[in-house]
């Protein structure tokens, strides 16, 4: 067992467990998913927000035409799902901010394609259901992305079939101000959903390759730790080499080995390295159930604390010699 002595305070992180750990290994992918749903609301609030002040001063001109209402139910469409995406998202009620933005780009690619009254040409309504598909794959399941995808078929085929037999209005009439204003806010819309999602799974990506190249760094220096043993018959000579590669590998402050091999019931010291090495007796020994050491040998747990002072498990054999 290779631990920290009691002599030794150095810094380690927080207090954690071996379940812990396991947990923390599924972090990035929910870390990924929060913050990717935290930039879309915020883009779609950004983009609805633009749009609202843009309608505002369009319809504020001299002689200027109202808005077509479609214009502005998209615009709270947009701006509605952008504040509930942020908030349930801080809430950590990511699975539910997803299905927002996706049953808001359906609804509104939708309504875009039944208002403009020509699906066959109306890019709007097909930009929205394309960025519909690539959102769902990415935020949703693969069950529920696939069953997205099919109603976003089946939705582009209805409006066609809806159009063949006139069903649908004639498209909306807007002036030049407000069509540059539409085209331009409804590839936003389109647009930037999609560069957030690429531009965040690639950032994720180069944290994975950068941590998988740490991994196999540390791989590769423990099998030269353990080539080293390996040339080592003697189990003291193996123990003291043991410390010593640990120490330089990892640059830990101190590392100690300590056995149960001695005394049943108690810990002894075989071997150390590193800052507090000279400050620790050779016969060093304590309680099995004693401080941090005997609390990790009794539970067979790691233990990871950035304040062992703070601690009450905590004991420093050698106040005289180490301060905490």
């Amino acid at each position: 067992m290779s631990e920290l002595s009691p002599a030794d305070p150095g810094p380690e992180p927080a207090t954690t467990t071996e379940p812990e750990i396991h947990a923390q290994d599924l972090a990035p992918e929910v870390v990924h998913r929060s913050r990717l749903l935290k930039a879309l609301g915020t883009v779609l609030a950004a983009v609805g927000t633009a749009f609202f002040l843009l309608q505002l001063y369009i319809s504020s001109r001299p002689g200027a035409a109202p808005a077509p209402w479609i214009d502005l139910m998209l615009n709270a469409i947009v701006l509605a799902a952008g504040v509930a995406t942020i908030w349930l998202a801080r809430s950590e009620r990511l699975s539910l901010a997803a299905w927002v933005i996706v049953v808001s780009f359906l609804f509104a690619a939708a309504l875009k394609l039944y208002v403009e009254g020509r699906p066959d040409t109306d890019l709007a309504g097909r930009l929205g259901l394309l960025s519909l598909v690539a959102l769902a794959f990415v935020l949703l399941d693969r069950a529920a992305a696939w069953a997205v995808f099919g109603i976003s078929a089946v939705t582009l085929v209805g409006m066609h079939v809806l159009w063949l037999n006139g069903y649908l209005p004639p498209p909306v009439a807007r002036d030049e101000a407000g069509q540059v204003v539409f085209s331009i806010v409804i590839w936003l819309s389109a647009a930037t959903p999609i560069a957030v999602v690429l531009y965040s799974t690639m950032s994720v990506l180069r944290d994975q390759a950068r941590s998988l190249r740490q991994r196999v760094r540390d791989l590769t220096l423990l099998r030269g730790i353990g080539n080293q043993i390996a040339q080592t018959l003697d189990l003291e000579d193996v123990l003291a080499t043991a410390v010593r590669a640990l120490q330089s590998t990892f640059g830990y402050e101190s590392v100690v080995i300590l056995t149960v091999l001695r005394e049943p019931d108690r810990l002894t010291a075989r071997a150390a390295a590193g800052k507090h090495a000279d400050l620790l007796p050779e016969d060093h020994s304590q309680r099995l159930s004693e401080g941090l050491i005997g609390w990790v040998a009794t539970r067979g747990e790691s233990v990871l604390v950035n304040d062992v002072g703070a601690d009450p498990r905590y004991v420093n054999h050698y106040r005289d010699k180490v301060s905490t």
